[in-house]
């Protein structure tokens, strides 16, 4: 076997004094990442509370949770998904945001696309052993059919 010659040496070095360096970093990084989670866990480690004091901590985050949500609820009252439930409050939350957008989804009721689009210029009723059905049409829209059950749940539309 060929002895490596002194320039060939040299480089082989070079390139190990590279990848210790690197490693030597990637360790150095890792244990600062990992003291600097630990530090913050550990902020409150070994400070007990009176169970009053515990008391008044949860009644303060309670009072500010509510205060967050009042206000929340009042910054949607003001959207057009807020005012759309204002005057349908039996419709959840998504369901009129997803209104306020002009959405149409399997799962709506007839009377959320009613909402949408005005009356319909069709109705079809049907019974086929298994119950009502009913096909609602709306001229010069897209989709404009849709389909629902005695429920009033739209199933299906096109």
């Amino acid at each position: 076997m060929k002895q490596p010659t002194e320039s060939q040496l040299h480089r082989r070095r070079k390139i190990n004094r590279v990848i210790f360096i690197f490693f030597g970093f990637s360790i150095a990084v890792l244990i600062l990442i990992i003291w600097a989670a630990s530090s913050t866990d550990d902020k409150y480690k070994g400070i007990e509370a009176t169970p009053q004091e515990e008391a008044r901590i949860d009644s303060v985050l309670a009072a500010q949770a509510t205060r967050g949500k009042k206000e929340a609820d009042a910054a949607f009252k003001k959207t057009k998904a807020g005012k759309i439930q204002a005057k349908h409050s039996d419709w959840t939350k998504e369901d009129c945001e997803k209104l306020a957008r002009k959405e149409i989804w399997i799962g709506m009721s007839i009377d959320q696309v009613v909402y949408l689009r005005g009356r319909p210029n069709s109705r079809n009723d049907s019974n086929y052993g298994t119950g009502n059905k009913y096909q609602y049409g709306w001229d010069g829209y897209n989709p404009q059919f849709f389909y629902c059950g005695e429920d009033a749940i739209v199933t299906a539309y096109n």
